[in-house]
């Protein structure tokens, strides 16, 4: 009688068991996915403790009837081939995770059915052919014919998963590449190791093993899913991007972006505001349906959806002007969205990204609800990029002009002070308007070159001494350039290479400057103040800006927006306003500067309000070196 020793199965239950404590856990979310791989961990189990039970009752055949060995041996063949098909059909399902075309998973579950139906028949059949295996009279348990025919059916599994991975290979996962390198080339060796050698028992080894490398290999699913709402993370995402994309499939993207959410961690805590996000992302994972959602930043998430659908891109858009349950209070979390659809396009998923922020961007800078990236969408970006693009450039080969506008003075009648501006010209020679390009660069982080290339410039400019009569120029200082601790000193450094007195150089800040730090830029500015350099406050009346920062910070200089000039002519409300707000700050002892004078109606009316400097297009326009010598010169002649 045959004896097979139990050790390696006893190894292998012990393996399985391991993996099942590690893969337990009730806080992940119990997708069909996981509840297979479950499910192929219990069939390794079953098929294991049948074999060890019926090798117990046939070398011990005298203590039990035959039909116990039987049927112990019929439920271990039939549970072996199933424990087969269920851990094939699982790398089907991993294999082609990335694939929204399902006919190829159809035809591998209908070839996987047949296959154990099959064998299930070729079972039943056993108990009276014993083609399989049989008893023979003396108890002693006897292979039939067909007995390696057990050994066939993952073969053929082996084989529909090989095949499936070669006409899939671009939209297949790493993991799963992973595994196809792996499992096969055990599986192959330790059956032949088993037919070389069987009263060896290796089945359940066999089990292990493959349940252990498909652990190991998807392990990284945890890595890559979002700790707070579950769904998976902006890495999961860009692969999922590139094996989609690779594959040449359609799919569409919808991108949520949550606005003000701050408001709800500052009223209901970070607890709270973390409940609303799981509640959203819970909200987005019903509505994905056949697609998946992504957390593509803190307050983002993301929808990848097969194909195109306008009925879950209106539910999403729809259930965000809703408001959320938090207890029993109503949290209100408006949003923006974004839509992208892709149909084999020639773009990259970091393209793709790049077009989904921008489409983000957009909404919330023009407060939309919903942007298309279509073909208007493309040529914005399209702009933008080129844009990017020219800046590099233009701060790698000097491309930038600064130009100067002079200020018109009532005290003297006439101008000797201007401001400098940064002008820029496309490969064709064309102008750039600085609306365009200065935000791009503030957006970017280009703002601090472009700052530095206008003092070297204007320290250059008023150290040739080409306009005498020019007794100062302000400069625009960027929020970035402010905020660095050698400010300062480099600009001390531009002013003595060019022999400038830092008298003649002033310095224009914004109200978001001081927003930004208001301790910092208040030392910052005095440090500066001893250095011997002044300030302009810009844009006052942008909506920014208030009077505490005039009370408060030390500047030489006030300018009014063009937005307070406009309705000088026509709106009494702004006359007003100019009436009460520029003999206030003369009580200050600050000097008031009007920008954006266009018409002599302006001038005269912003004179009349008291405004000691004009600046505008009805004095002079902006304009490069040499116009602005010649343009002194003509000032000259004519007094």
């Amino acid at each position: 009688m045959i004896r097979w020793p139990l050790l390696s199965e006893y190894f292998a239950l012990i393996l399985i068991i391991i993996i099942m404590l590690f893969f337990y856990d009730k806080r992940q979310v119990h997708s069909f996915r996981r509840r297979l791989y479950w499910c192929c961990l219990c069939l390794s189990v079953a098929s294991i403790l049948l074999n060890i039970t019926s090798v117990y009752t046939i070398e011990n055949f005298h203590r039990f009837p035959l039909w116990v060995n039987m049927l112990l041996n019929s439920a271990y063949f039939i549970v072996s081939v199933l424990m087969c098909s269920v851990i094939a059909f699982y790398l089907f399902q991993r294999m082609l995770e990335y694939v929204y075309d399902k006919r190829c998973l159809r035809r591998a579950a209908v070839g996987l059915t047949a296959v154990t139906l099959v064998y299930l028949l070729l079972t039943l059949w056993n108990l009276n052919s014993g083609v399989l295996f049989y008893f023979d009279q003396a108890g002693n348990y006897c292979r039939g014919p067909l007995n390696k025919v057990g050994f066939a059916v993952p073969a053929v599994e082996l084989v529909m998963l090989i095949t499936c991975y070669v006409r899939n290979r671009r939209s297949v996962g790493r993991a799963m590449v992973r595994i196809m390198c792996t499992v096969p080339t055990v599986v192959v060796l330790l059956v032949a190791y088993q037919l070389a050698y069987p009263e060896q028992l290796l089945n359940g080894a066999i089990s292990a093993l493959a349940d252990l490398i498909i652990f190991i290999s998807f392990q990284s699913s945890r890595i890559e899913r979002d700790g707070l709402t579950g769904v998976y993370n902006r890495k999961s995402f860009l692969e999922e991007l590139t094996l989609r994309t690779a594959g040449r499939q359609e799919y569409q993207v919808i991108l949520v972006a949550l606005k003000q959410f701050s408001r709800v961690n500052q009223g209901y805590g970070h607890g709270g505001g973390d409940a609303v996000l799981f509640q959203i992302a819970s909200f987005l994972r019903s509505a994905a349906g056949g697609g998946r959602v992504f957390r593509f930043s803190s307050v983002e998430f993301a929808l990848l959806l097969p194909g195109r659908e306008e009925t879950q891109l209106e539910k999403v858009c729809r259930r965000f002007r809703e408001d959320w349950m938090l207890g029993e209070d109503r949290v209100s979390v408006p949003a923006c969205v974004a839509e992208l659809t892709y149909r084999g396009q020639d773009w990259t998923p970091e393209q793709l990204i790049g077009y989904l922020e921008y489409s983000i961007r957009l909404a919330k800078e023009e407060n939309r609800e919903l942007v298309h990236f279509d073909g208007e969408t493309a040529r914005r970006h399209q702009r933008r990029e080129y844009l990017i693009r020219t800046l590099q450039q233009a701060i790698r080969d000097g491309g930038f002009q600064v130009w100067y506008q002079p200020v018109y003075h009532r005290d003297t009648g006439s101008f000797h002070s201007a401001e400098a501006l940064l002008r820029l010209s496309d490969d064709q020679g064309r102008s750039i308007p600085p609306g365009e390009f200065i935000p791009l660069a503030e957006e970017t982080g280009m703002i601090d070159a472009l700052s530095w290339i206008v003092l070297d410039g204007v320290c250059r400019f008023l150290g040739s001494g080409t306009v005498p009569e020019l007794k100062s120029v302000s400069i625009n200082l960027s929020m970035q350039q402010f905020l660095r601790k050698d400010l300062g000193q480099r600009l001390e450094e531009a002013l003595e290479r060019y022999g400038v007195a830092p008298e003649r150089l002033k310095l224009e800040i914004t109200e978001r400057v001081l927003l930004d730090n208001t301790a910092y830029v208040r030392e910052s500015m005095a440090e500066l103040r001893r250095r011997k350099l002044n300030f302009y406050l810009d844009d006052f009346g942008t909506g920014y800006s208030n009077f505490s920062s005039v009370l408060d910070l030390p500047f030489e200089a006030i300018k009014l927006d063009r937005s307070l000039m406009v309705g000088l002519t026509d709106n009494p409300k702004a006359r007003m306003m100019a009436d009460t707000i520029i003999p206030f700050f003369h009580k200050l002892g600050e000097t008031v500067v009007a920008e954006g004078i266009e018409s002599r109606q302006q001038a005269e009316l912003a004179l009349r309000c008291g405004a000691d400097r004009l600046q505008g297009f009805y004095y002079a326009r902006p304009m490069p070196e040499a116009e602005l010598v010649t343009w002194f010169r003509d000032q000259k002649e004519r007094t």
